[in-house]
């Protein structure tokens, strides 16, 4: 999530997020870093919530997403499946649903914070339960 990378809420003002945005930029630069240290995707993550953030447009787009993906994760789940339980396939994890479909996630969906899938032929919601990783 953008705001947490940032480490400001969701309601900061563009000065805010600014603010921590440059302080970020002066901790994980490439030319700051010491040799060896290898916080190159970090510094591209921090470009590109900057990038979404100070934009008026794309930063009520990205709201809009993160709404909706916690409206989605919220819905009503018959099973809890853990992510290494399901059937992974060039970045894309599937799991057999009763009614003969399968519930799809991908690494996208995994990255954005979305955990609960709905089967691809039913009204069947399970929430995938897996670690995450914290690349800061």
């Amino acid at each position: 999530m953008y705001y947490r990378l940032l480490e400001v809420s969701d309601t900061a003002t563009t000065e805010e997020i600014k603010r921590n945005y440059k302080q970020k930029c002066l901790n994980l630069h490439p030319d700051k870093r010491q040799e060896g240290d290898k916080d190159d995707e970090q510094f591209n993550k921090v470009q590109e919530a900057w990038h979404t953030l100070r934009d008026e447009q794309l930063r009520a787009a990205y709201d809009a997403r993160v709404r909706e993906l916690k409206y989605h994760n919220e819905a009503a789940v018959v099973d809890e499946v853990d992510l290494d339980e399901m059937q992974e396939n060039d970045d894309q994890w599937s799991y057999p649903c009763r009614c003969g479909d399968f519930y799809r996630i991908t690494g996208d969906d995994l990255e954005e914070g979305l955990s609960v899938v709905q089967c691809g032929g039913c009204s069947l919601c399970i929430r995938v339960v897996y670690e995450e990783v914290d690349e800061l």
